[in-house]
């Protein structure tokens, strides 16, 4: 019988900083894992198998982990606050609502892709969960800068399951006599597997606003130029992506002590199959045309945010795998 878990992991909000209380034995980097976020003031417990968060209840039966991840209002520095004062009576932009944990409902659509077994049949899915957003360093006093320091655009697991199925869960061509050599050299030298997936991150950085309306409402850029998994610019929406598996086999090239070091350089630096690169695998795309003439799979990206209700809107398109787009709606409360 598998050891079962609960970890608890307290985001200490502002400074990007995660700290985990752990009861019982934790393994985080479990295919079978429940993940999700409460906000800090609602109880939780266990009892008879069952995890109670406020008044919901989750099984915890048929799992080999489970992490709750309990989330605390950002907290702003004296420079950061004298900034935000200084956008509302300066510029119009009044960012009281809408910095801190914001609840978001979000709605997917994926078509359906028929060359990966895993992703063949098209589905929609209805999300809530939670972001944190709060003042970013590239703020100026003459330009708000906003980042998502957790959960950004609420795609943070739907990202970390497209790298995982796309990786170590792709029971199509990570294994058995069709498999290319690389999938093999890089889960050996790294020890990765479906049970030993690696910890996964996203922040997202850079948002701005342009035609502001003074003290009611603009619009968002979140898209900018990013570097691809070639180091080639391009237009993307700017996720920042911390793979533990990734940045093991970074650092087992650069010290190049490991026996098999080269072997693993090779397919890093050269971004080939087997890569543990999630830039290899995500936000493969652009989201500012159709690269698959698609239309109606395609929505162009727009985003905008009352400043009275502290209410964002986004609309966007996202690949990963190059299986083309999910259609990606997300309103934050």
């Amino acid at each position: 019988m598998k050891r079962r878990v609960l970890a608890v992991m307290m985001l200490l909000c502002g400074v990007g900083a995660v700290s985990a209380q752990t009861l019982g034995v934790y393994t985080p980097t479990s295919s079978k894992m429940l993940d999700f976020s409460v906000l800090k003031s609602q109880p939780m417990t266990i009892n008879n198998g069952e995890l109670t968060v406020g008044t919901e209840k989750y099984p915890l039966t048929n799992l080999d982990s489970v992490v709750v991840r309990t989330l605390d209002a950002p907290q702003l520095t004296e420079v950061q606050q004298q900034l935000i004062k200084g956008y509302k009576d300066n510029l119009g932009v009044d960012l009281t609502k809408v910095l801190g944990v914001k609840k978001l409902h979000a709605r997917l659509y994926f078509p359906g892709y028929e060359n990966a077994q895993a992703f063949t049949q098209p589905f929609e899915r209805d999300l809530e969960d939670y972001t944190i957003i709060t003042l970013s360093e590239k703020s100026t006093p003459e330009k708000p800068v906003l980042k998502m320091t957790y959960n950004p655009l609420g795609l943070t697991n739907y990202q970390r399951y497209h790298l995982y199925m796309l990786t170590v869960g792709n029971d199509e061509f990570w294994y058995g006599e069709n498999a290319g050599d690389n999938y093999k050299k890089v889960m050996e030298i790294l020890h990765w597997s479906k049970d030993s997936f690696g910890e996964f991150d996203v922040t997202l950085d850079g948002l701005t606003f342009d035609n502001v309306i003074s003290g009611e409402s603009a619009s968002i850029n979140f898209i900018a130029d990013a570097k691809d998994a070639l180091g080639d610019s391009t237009r993307r929406i700017p996720f920042k992506y911390h793979f533990s598996t990734f940045e093991k086999a970074q650092q087992i090239v650069q010290e190049e002590k490991l026996e098999r070091w080269e072997e693993l350089a090779e397919i890093t630096k050269s971004e080939q199959d087997g890569t543990p690169d999630p830039l290899h695998y995500l936000n493969t795309s652009s989201p500012e045309k159709d690269d698959y003439d698609e239309p109606k799979n395609f929505v162009a990206p727009k985003a905008s945010v009352d400043f009275k209700t502290g209410k964002l809107h986004f609309e966007f398109s996202f690949d990963a795998g190059s299986m083309g787009y999910t259609r990606c709606y997300v309103d934050y409360e």
